[in-house]
């Protein structure tokens, strides 16, 4: 069964709360050190986020929490980086 059908609301809704998050935290990312810099430093994170969705998509979960919870990992050391740097 996927995600996205599985009877629980809260599962529905917590997908959709973690895909806006991560689309505010690159908008807030690219607006703060430019999209250059994030498109380049952030090609590891990028990755395994995108790798994480395909294992969903294909029902993986395992594979998608392990790689998921790696992204985010990555993601916070990335924003860390930036801010240390300023």
């Amino acid at each position: 069964m996927s995600l996205y059908n599985y009877p629980g609301e809260l599962v529905r809704w917590l997908c959709a709360m973690d895909i806006g998050c991560a689309i505010i935290y690159g908008v807030f990312c690219a607006t703060c050190f430019g999209a250059e810099k994030i498109l380049s430093a952030g090609r590891l994170p990028i990755v395994f986020l995108v790798t994480a969705m395909m294992c969903q998509r294909a029902e993986k979960y395992w594979a998608y929490v392990v790689l998921h919870s790696i992204w985010h990992a990555l993601s916070a050391a990335l924003m860390l980086d930036f801010l240390l740097a300023q």
